[in-house]
C-alpha cells in the first residue's frame, strides 16, 4: 500500500500549495481564483453560476463554462497523487480535502478552541492557543487575488482575523491581571485602526488601568465617547460606560462584565408544531452560520418551506447567539431605518432615543448587543440591494436570509429547498390526518406524496383532506388529484387554487420570454425535456432557448433532471403551466409547437430546424 504524499494549501495570505515541501504553481490568476473559492467553501460545492460570478465579477465571456472546464481539469492535474481531490456535484464542483492540509480551516478550528477555553475559565491555555492560531497568517489573506470576490472574502476572512486577536487579548487580560503592559501596544494599534469599536477600547481601558495608568485609561474614554459623538452622534455603550465608572470610583480591579452573561431578546416567529424533515439543509445552515462565514441563504419558490426551515434553524441555535435572535419579514417593509428600530425596541431602547440615520441605527445596535452574538433573519428579500448598509456591517453573529432565488453576488452559503423526502413527506402525512389513516394504503399515500412532488403546501391540504373526507378511501383522493392535474379547461377545486397562490405570485414575476418557455415546456407529454426540447417549442435558437429557462431553475419552477440542459416540471407547476398555454397560446399556438417538437424528435436538425423557423417567420 503506497502512502500518498502530503499536500497543504493556504489561503491566510499568498494563495499556495505545497506539496511534499515543495511549492507547486497553480496556473493563471483566474485559475488560483477557482482554486481559493473551492478552499473557502470547504467540501461545499460551488456551481458553475458561482464561479463563473467569482471569475468574471458578472462579466463572463461567451465561452465561460469551457473555461472553467479547462480551469478545473488543470487544477485536478495539479491535485493527482494527493489526498485532496476536485468531484463534479450537479452543476458545479467541490474540493475534498483533509481539514488539517488547508489554513483557514485549521484557523477556525484553532480559534473555536480557544474559545471553548477561554469560557471554560482557562484563560492562559486560550491566550495560547488563539496566539498559534494568529500565527497561521502570512499576510493578507487571498494576497494578490483581483476581483470583487477575491475582494469580499479578504474582508470576510480579515474580520475574521481581528475577532480572534481581540479574543487573544482578552485572554490574555484575564490570564496575566499583573501583566497587563504587554497587551497595551497591540490594543493601541487595534483601537487606532478601528475607533468606533468599542471591544477593543474596553480592552484597552482594562490593560492600561491594570498597568497603573488610570489617567491614561480615563482618556481613551474621553476619546472614543468624541469619536462616537461626532461621527455617529452616539454615546458609549453600557459595557464602556460601566467600565468607565468603575475607573472613577478607583475600583482596582475593574470588572468586565461577561459577553455572556445575559441572553438578549428573541423576537422570532413561533415555531412550527408540526414542523418535518430537513435535517439536512438544517445541517448545513447550522454549519454555514457556526463553522462558515455565518452568514446563510435559504432559497425556494414561495410555499415550499423556506420560511419554516429558517425559524427551525433559528430557534434550535438560540443558545449559541447570545446577544439575542432578531426577525423581519422584509417583504411588509423593506425601510431599513423602520426594521432597525423594531430591533432596537426589542432591548428596551425608547424610540425618542433612536438617531434618524441607518448608520447610527447600526450602531446603536451594535452597542446594544454588547460584544454577544445576534442571529438575524431577514425573510422574503427580494432585492439585497435595499439592505445593503446591514449586510455590510451587520453585528456579530450571524444573519439567516430567505429568498426566492440564490443571490450569488452575495457572500452567503446557499441552501436550495425542495420538496420532502418521501419518508418526510409521509410523516407531515401522518401529522395532519393521523398514523391508521396513512398506514390504511401505505402505497395510496405515497402516491400522494408523488403527486405532489414533497411540496409541504400541498402536502398540508392534501393531509386536510385525508382528515376531513373519513368516507374517502386514499386512493381516491389521489384519483381526483390526478383528475384534477390534467385539467386543462374545467373548474378547478378551491384547494388546487391555493395550492397554486404561490405559483401564481412567481409567475406574475417572469419576463414575457421566460413565461412563454414555461406554458409551453409544460405541453411536452415525457416526464423528461431538453433546452433543444424548448428551441423548438418555442421557434428560437437554443441559446435563446437557455436564456429563457435557465432562470426558472433558479426559482425553482423548473427542476433539472440528471444529465445537462434535461429538465423535469412538477406535477403542480405542469398543470398550472399547461392551463396558462392553453388560455394564452390557444389551441392553434399549443398544437404548433407541439408539432415543432414532434419534427425535432423525429430526427431534424435542429439548426435546419432554426433556419426552417426564421424563413418562415
Amino acid at each position: 500500500m503506497t502512502t500518498r504524499p502530503d499536500v497543504r494549501f493556504e489561503v491566510l495570505g499568498p494563495v499556495r500549495m505545497w506539496r511534499g515541501g515543495h511549492q507547486v504553481p497553480l496556473g493563471s490568476p483566474q485559475q488560483v481564483v477557482l482554486l481559493a473559492m473551492l478552499l473557502l467553501r470547504e467540501g461545499r460545492p460551488a456551481s458553475v453560476d458561482e464561479v463563473t460570478s467569482a471569475l468574471w465579477d458578472g462579466d463572463p465571456p461567451r465561452a465561460a463554462t469551457s473555461t472553467i472546464r479547462t480551469y478545473v481539469s488543470r487544477l485536478r492535474r495539479v491535485l493527482d497523487g494527493t489526498s485532496a481531490t476536485i468531484e463534479t456535484v450537479g452543476d458545479g464542483y467541490a474540493l475534498r480535502v483533509p481539514e488539517a492540509s488547508v489554513d483557514v480551516m485549521r484557523f477556525r478550528r484553532s480559534v473555536a478552541r480557544g474559545r471553548e477555553l477561554q469560557a471554560s475559565g482557562d484563560a492562559a491555555g486560550a491566550a495560547a492557543v488563539l496566539a498559534e492560531s494568529l500565527e497561521l497568517w502570512r499576510g493578507p489573506a487571498l494576497a494578490g487575488l483581483p476581483g470583487r470576490f477575491a475582494g469580499r472574502q479578504r474582508t470576510r476572512l480579515e474580520e475574521g482575523r481581528q475577532a480572534a486577536d481581540e479574543s487573544r487579548l482578552s485572554a490574555l487580560l484575564d490570564a496575566f491581571p499583573n501583566q497587563q503592559a504587554e497587551a497595551v501596544l497591540d490594543l493601541v494599534a487595534m483601537v487606532e485602526a478601528f475607533p468606533l469599536r468599542e471591544g477593543p477600547r474596553l480592552l484597552l481601558m482594562r490593560a492600561l488601568h491594570g498597568s497603573g495608568r488610570q489617567g491614561d485609561a480615563l482618556a481613551v474614554y474621553r476619546e472614543g465617547r468624541a469619536c462616537l459623538k461626532d461621527d455617529l452622534g452616539l454615546e458609549p455603550g453600557p459595557a464602556l460606560r460601566q467600565l468607565h465608572e468603575r475607573i472613577l470610583r478607583g475600583d482596582l480591579t475593574p470588572a468586565t462584565p461577561s459577553p455572556d452573561a445575559v441572553s438578549g431578546p428573541t423576537r422570532l416567529p413561533h415555531d412550527l408544531a408540526d414542523f418535518t424533515g430537513r435535517e439536512t439543509e438544517l445541517a448545513a445552515i447550522s454549519a454555514g452560520l457556526l463553522d462558515g462565514p455565518g452568514w446563510v441563504g435559504i432559497a425556494g419558490i414561495d410555499g415550499i418551506g423556506r420560511t419554516a426551515t429558517a425559524v427551525r434553524a433559528a430557534h434550535r441555535l438560540r443558545d449559541r447567539f447570545t446577544g439575542g435572535q432578531l426577525y423581519a419579514d422584509v417583504a411588509s417593509s423593506v425601510d431599513l431605518a423602520d426594521i432597525l428600530a423594531t430591533w432596537l425596541s426589542a432591548f428596551d431602547l425608547p424610540a425618542s432615543d433612536l438617531p434618524e440615520s441607518v448608520n447610527g441605527r447600526l450602531a446603536m445596535l451594535h452597542r446594544a448587543a454588547a460584544g454577544r452574538p445576534l442571529l438575524i433573519v431577514l425573510d422574503n428579500v427580494d432585492d439585497p440591494a435595499l439592505l445593503e448598509p446591514l449586510l455590510r456591517s451587520r453585528p456579530p453573529g450571524g444573519l439567516l436570509m430567505t429568498t426566492r432565488r440564490r443571490h450569488t453576488e452575495l457572500a452567503a452559503v446557499w441552501v436550495t429547498i425542495g420538496g420532502l423526502r418521501t419518508d418526510d413527506a409521509l410523516v407531515l402525512l401522518e401529522r395532519m390526518a393521523g398514523a391508521d389513516r396513512v398506514a390504511s394504503d401505505r402505497p395510496a399515500a405515497e402516491r400522494l406524496t408523488r403527486l405532489a412532488w414533497g411540496w409541504p403546501l400541498p402536502l398540508r391540504l392534501l393531509g386536510a383532506r385525508l382528515r376531513d373526507r373519513p368516507m374517502w378511501s386514499i386512493a381516491d383522493i389521489a384519483h381526483e388529484l390526478d383528475r384534477e392535474l390534467h385539467n386543462v379547461t374545467g373548474v378547478l377545486h378551491d384547494e388546487c387554487l391555493a395550492a397554486e397562490a404561490p405559483l401564481v405570485r412567481a409567475y406574475d414575476r417572469l419576463r414575457p420570454a421566460q413565461a412563454r418557455a414555461l406554458r409551453l415546456a409544460a405541453v411536452i407529454e415525457q416526464e423528461e425535456f431538453t433546452t433543444q426540447d424548448v428551441a423548438a417549442l418555442l421557434a428560437v435558437s437554443v441559446g435563446a432557448a437557455f436564456s429563457a429557462i435557465d432562470p426558472l431553475v433558479d426559482l425553482g419552477l423548473i427542476g433539472e433532471a440528471a444529465s445537462p440542459h434535461s429538465y423535469r416540471l412538477h406535477p403542480i407547476v405542469r398543470a398550472f403551466a399547461r392551463r396558462l398555454a392553453h388560455t394564452v397560446e390557444g389551441t392553434a399556438g399549443v398544437t404548433a409547437a407541439r408539432d415543432r417538437l414532434s419534427v425535432l424528435r423525429a430526427g431534424a436538425d435542429l439548426p435546419a430546424l432554426e433556419s426552417s423557423l426564421t424563413v418562415a417567420s
